[in-house]
């Protein structure tokens, strides 16, 4: 998911300006914004499409988007002319960015104030000045207010849904790095949901002591949480890099190795700060997923290849940290003073290595994987020839491939229960009913088979006049729930028939063992 962010040295924002606020959590302050609100919505009328098809339709996307048909031809000009001319031939998702960058400076509605000097607005944003008057008129003359009104509740509901996640991920994180909240959150943190952007991006800003987490709407019922957390981790590292920067590393051969990578990011290549944050956040956030070992290895070949040239260094050193004491804010300087470039520079060959070493493994993984579907096929082929065989009457041919089944898996359900009704057609009971219930004990979810083997065991106990136990199976098959094929009805049946007429215990024996038809096997 895109993720964009700024760091950003201003003043602290108006009072009021960040909106209606939804709760206070710790320092984490759950808002909607009508600053934000209002420029993403006019930036829509004036050409913002990203992903614009696929908002669904009772969405506060849809809506402003309908809002932006009706605005008459003049004043929808005025925005794409705007638009269009400032665009400084940039795609969507930056432009995006410098917008939401000048909402966050922006003075509350209805006036929609930028600061007065253009010193006071991030790089990104300037020259945007100008673009207040024309948010001004939108929502004074154009409808946009009632709009915000309209559709505010669906950003306090979106709020609301990621109040416990994040909550959740803080806990964690904090944990991780046995990082007390008191010391975590000498700044505040803010959450806007932002419902009129493309799908999952993510904009982070910092304003000094205050920090802004601006998301996107998902795509889906999941939310964007890794991206949530990329933005909380550089909350928590970046004042760390800030404060121990007369102790890192002489930076030139980290940048011209990262320099050198095939994937590298631009803005990695040329901000040595930057790429020693972001490659203890991969690290990081590798060690916070948990993934097995291969898994691991292939996320840090990909974050060596993209210029995070630090983050093998501080995945290792994460492992130490796991098992020592302290919080990062404590060992913090220890880690960096541990990088060494004559360590590092043996990097890319070790990183070569593992990553041939993982291709190999993937090959590996991939051909087990096509004989174990090869393996697959051809049991349900014999299964299907046997289950033929067992409705034609030919049980010895039908028993050689289940055999052959069971032979490469011992615990197939399916062929066990086929040869149950093999074993009961021959009458060898004994055999039937420790198949059957071989069969049940490995059903897993196939909750029909299990059922019908707890029927046909009591089939057999009543033949053999045991109906105590008999009816013992058929209560069994009754307590299972799901599509039980037929078998919760035949069981039911059984039982009514043997309380109804004791007597004719002797004739029910036999029209249950009539009754003993085959069944298919899976």
């Amino acid at each position: 998911m895109p993720v964009l962010r700024a760091a950003l040295v201003l003043a602290l924002l108006p009072a009021g300006a960040a909106g209606q606020q939804v709760e206070d959590l710790v320092n984490i302050r759950f808002a909607s914004d009508a600053r934000v609100f209002a420029v993403m919505a006019a930036i829509n009328a004036a050409g913002f499409d990203l992903d614009a098809g696929g908002a669904a339709p009772e969405s506060p996307r849809a809506a402003a988007r309908a809002w932006a048909a009706g605005l008459d031809d003049e004043v929808a000009g005025r925005l794409r002319t705007f638009y269009l001319d400032r665009g400084r031939g940039e795609d969507d998702l930056r432009q995006q960015a410098r917008y939401l960058s000048l909402a966050l400076h922006m003075g509350p509605p209805p006036g929609f104030q930028p600061p007065a000097a253009e010193s006071g607005l991030p790089e990104e944003a300037r020259g945007l000045r100008g673009f207040e008057n024309l948010l001004k008129d939108l929502w004074l003359q154009r409808g946009l207010a009632r709009l915000w009104e309209e559709t505010r509740p669906a950003y306090d509901r979106e709020a609301a849904a990621y109040r416990p996640l994040i909550r959740g991920m803080i806990v964690d994180t904090l944990a991780y790095f046995r990082t007390e909240a008191r010391v975590a959150f000498d700044r505040k943190v803010n959450f806007l949901p932002d419902l009129l952007n493309a799908f999952g991006v993510v904009n982070a800003r910092n304003t000094g002591d205050e920090y802004y987490l601006v998301v996107g709407p998902s795509a889906g019922p999941g939310r964007p949480l890794r991206s949530v957390r990329h933005e909380y981790l550089h909350f928590l590292i970046d004042p760390l890099v800030v404060k121990y920067t007369a102790y890192l590393p002489e930076e030139r051969p980290f940048l011209q190795s990262a320099g050198a990578k095939a994937r590298v990011q631009p803005h990695v290549r040329a901000d040595f700060h930057l790429l020693l944050g972001e490659s203890l956040i991969r690290a990081a956030e590798i060690r916070l997923e948990r993934w097995p070992g291969s898994q691991a290895q292939a996320q840090l070949v990909r974050a060596y290849e993209e210029g995070l040239v630090l983050a093998p260094y501080f995945f290792e050193a994460l492992g130490r940290f796991e098992r020592a004491e302290g919080s990062i804010t404590g060992v913090f300087l220890a880690l960096v003073e541990g990088i060494s470039w004559e360590r590092e520079k043996r990097r890319d060959g070790e990183m070569e290595a593992l990553a041939a070493e993982l291709t190999a493994l993937q090959k590996r993984e991939a051909e087990a994987e096509s004989a174990g579907a090869r393996r697959l096929a051809e049991t349900r082929e014999k299964l299907e020839r046997a289950n033929a065989l067992l409705l034609a009457r030919s049980f010895s041919e039908a028993e050689a491939l289940l055999e052959e089944v069971l032979k490469d898996d011992p615990r197939n359900a399916n062929a066990l229960f086929g040869l149950a009704q093999a074993a009961g057609q021959a009458q060898n009971l004994e055999r039937a009913l420790q198949l059957y219930a071989d069969a049940a004990a490995q059903a897993g979810e196939q909750q029909w088979l299990r059922a019908w083997s707890l029927v046909r065991r009591g089939n057999i106990f009543l033949v053999e006049g045991d109906s105590g136990r008999a009816a013992q199976e058929y209560e069994k098959a009754l307590a299972l729930k799901g599509d039980l094929r037929g078998a919760a009805e035949a069981a039911r049946r059984a039982l009514e028939e043997m309380r109804k007429d004791p007597p004719r215990q002797g004739e029910l024996m036999q029209e249950t063992a009539a009754r003993m038809q085959l069944e298919p096997s899976w």
